[in-house]
C-alpha cells in the first residue's frame, strides 16, 4: 500500500449542476437545432421581458421593481407550470444528488488514506445506495469498494457525476480541468474510456435538455463505437461535447431570465420579506380574520406553503424554507377537530359545496375556504384516522369523496 504522503488532495469542485430527472417540454424559441453557441446566445437575449433583462433572477432575495403580492397575474404566474420551471426543477434535483456524490467522494478519500477497516466498505456502499439510482454504476461501485479499490472508486464516482477531482496518486491519471466545461468533457471521456459504451449520469442529463436533443443521435453513435474511434472521430466527439455543454449552460441562463421564473422568485421573496416585517411588528404570524392587508398576506403564505408542486427549484425553495421556519416559531391557534367539522358543515349548508383549494377554483377561493382547509390539513396530518369523520360529513350532503 502506498504511503499517505504520496497522495495529495488539492481540491474538488463541482461541475455546474446539470439537468436531471424528468423530460422538460420544449422551451419557447428553443425548438430547432442550434449549430453554434453564438446562435444560442442570441436566442437567450432575444425576447427577454424588459423587467428581467437587467439581470437573472437567481441572485439572493431577488424581487422585481414595484412587485405586488396581491396582483392576480403575479399569483397565477407563480402557481402555474412552465418549461423554464421544469428545466430549473431538474437542475436543482441534479444538484442535490451531485452534492451527495461530493460528500461520498470525500468519505471514500478519507478511507483511502486511513487504515483499512472491515466496516469501511459496507458503510460507504450504504451511503451510495441512498442516492445512486443507476444499477450498473451501483454494481461497479460495490465491486470497487468491496475490494477496497478506493482510488478506482473515486475516479468512477468523479467521472459519473462530473466532479473535477484533483487527487494525485502517481499511478492514476485523474482527469484534470480548470473550468466546469473542461471538467465535463474530461470526465465524460474518461468514464467512457473506463466503461466502454456506458454513459455517465452527467452526460445523460445534459442530453435531456430539449435544446441539446438534436445532438443526441450523433453522441450515441460515438458512444456505440467508443472502443474503435479514430483520432479524428475522438476529436469530433470532443468538440461536440464542448458544444452541448455550452448550449446547456446558455439554456439555464435563459430560464433564469424568463418572466415566469422571475415573477415566481419575486413572489416567494416578497412574501418572505413581508412576513419578516409582520412578525417583527406583531410578534405573531398573520391571521385569516385580521385586517385586509394581514388577510392578504395570510392567504399568499397559505397558498405557496400548501400548493407548491411546480416551484421546486432552488431559488423558490430557499425562501419557502425560511417562510416555514418563521411560521414554525409562531404556531397558529387552531380550532379543535370537532369545531373544525362544525365550521365546515356550516359552510356547506350556506354554500352547497365543500371548501375548495385555490388550484380548483382558478383563483376564486375565499379566505374562509383557505382557513378551513388549513385546519383540515393540520388535523389529518396529526391523525389520519380522523378522515372517516370528514367522509361521513361529505356523504351526509351528497358531496363527492376525494
Amino acid at each position: 500500500m502506498k504511503k499517505p504522503f504520496l497522495y495529495t488532495f488539492f481540491f474538488i469542485f463541482l461541475l455546474t449542476p446539470l439537468v436531471a430527472f424528468g423530460q422538460p417540454k420544449t422551451l419557447e424559441g428553443m425548438g430547432k437545432a442550434a449549430t453554434s453557441t453564438d446562435r444560442i446566445t442570441s436566442k437567450v437575449t432575444a425576447g427577454v421581458n424588459a423587467g428581467t433583462a437587467a439581470g437573472a433572477c437567481n441572485t439572493q432575495r431577488f424581487i422585481l421593481p414595484e412587485f405586488h403580492l396581491a396582483s392576480p397575474s403575479n399569483l397565477a404566474t407563480t402557481l402555474r407550470d412552465s418549461p423554464y420551471k421544469e428545466l430549473l426543477n431538474s437542475h436543482t434535483h441534479y444538484t442535490q444528488h451531485n452534492a451527495q456524490a461530493w460528500q461520498a467522494l470525500k468519505e471514500i478519500h478519507t478511507f483511502a488514506f486511513s487504515p483499512r477497516t472491515e466496516k469501511g466498505s459496507p458503510y460507504l456502499i450504504g451511503k451510495l445506495k441512498a442516492f445512486v439510482k443507476d444499477p450498473y454504476f451501483m454494481q461497479v461501485m460495490e465491486q470497487n469498494l468491496s475490494a477496497q479499490r478506493y482510488e478506482t472508486a473515486m475516479r468512477d464516482l468523479s467521472n459519473f457525476y462530473g466532479l473535477s477531482a484533483e487527487f494525485i496518486p502517481q499511478n492514476l491519471n485523474f482527469p484534470q480541468a480548470t473550468t466546469p466545461e473542461q471538467a465535463f468533457v474530461n470526465t465524460t471521456l474518461d468514464f467512457l474510456d473506463q466503461h466502454p459504451h456506458k454513459v455517465s449520469l452527467q452526460l445523460r442529463e445534459v442530453l435531456k435538455n430539449p435544446q441539446v436533443r438534436p445532438f443526441k443521435k450523433g453522441i450515441n453513435t460515438y458512444i456505440h463505437h467508443s472502443s474503435t474511434l479514430t483520432p479524428q472521430d475522438r476529436e469530433n466527439f470532443t468538440d461536440m461535447l464542448h458544444e452541448i455543454y455550452r448550449i446547456h449552460v446558455q439554456s439555464l441562463k435563459q430560464a433564469y431570465q424568463s418572466t415566469d421564473v422571475c415573477v415566481t422568485v419575486s413572489f416567494y421573496n416578497k412574501a418572505l420579506s413581508e412576513l419578516e416585517d409582520f412578525v417583527k411588528a406583531h410578534n405573531r404570524r398573520p391571521r385569516w380574520d385580521g385586517p385586509l392587508e394581514e388577510r392578504q398576506l395570510y392567504n399568499q403564505l397559505m397558498i405557496i406553503t400548501h400548493e407548491n408542486p411546480f416551484n421546486l427549484f432552488a431559488e423558490a425553495l430557499f425562501p419557502l424554507q425560511e417562510i416555514n421556519r418563521i411560521l414554525a416559531q409562531y404556531p397558529s391557534i387552531m380550532l379543535s377537530w370537532e369545531s373544525t367539522l362544525e365550521r365546515i358543515e356550516a359552510f356547506i349548508q350556506q354554500n352547497g359545496f365543500y371548501p375548495r383549494s385555490y388550484e380548483k377554483t382558478g383563483g376564486n377561493t375565499t379566505e374562509e375556504e383557505l382557513w378551513l382547509l388549513d385546519h383540515v390539513k393540520h388535523h389529518l396530518h396529526a391523525n389520519p384516522l380522523l378522515y372517516p369523520r370528514l367522509e361521513q360529513l361529505k356523504i351526509k350532503y351528497n358531496l363527492p369523496l376525494e
